[in-house]
């Protein structure tokens, strides 16, 4: 038998059991009903994730971001797995790309988008 074979299917079946209980809890709370609530993503932004979400995969044969809890997902994602120093730079980067499509599109808020 070959051991480089043998390690190598013996340390993907080690990662595989630790990352799954995670991984399934994290679906399972993307599972909720449609009254979501964001834990990282802030409320009043969640909708304009949403569509831009859905914007990037839309709706087709197949089903689109919101279907699919993308969202959720993300937000559960950035909750739950990045360090805060990834989570403030998000949130840095957010805001200019938030008021520059309100000016873009000549809306005064993102719940006109």
């Amino acid at each position: 038998m070959d051991r480089r074979k043998a390690l190598k299917n013996i340390g993907t079946g080690i990662g595989a059991i630790a990352v799954t209980p995670t991984v399934v809890s994290l679906f399972q709370s993307c599972q909720t009903a449609t009254g979501y609530t964001p834990v990282f993503i802030p409320q009043e932004d969640f909708g304009m994730v949403s569509n831009l979400m859905e914007l990037i995969i839309p709706a087709t044969d197949t089903p689109g971001a919101i279907e699919l809890k993308l969202p959720e997902f993300l937000d559960a994602w950035g909750a739950g797995f990045w360090s805060q120093e990834a989570q403030a730079r998000l949130q840095e980067g957010w805001r200019p790309f938030k008021s520059g499509q309100e000016k873009v599109s000549g809306k005064e808020n993102e719940s006109q988008l």
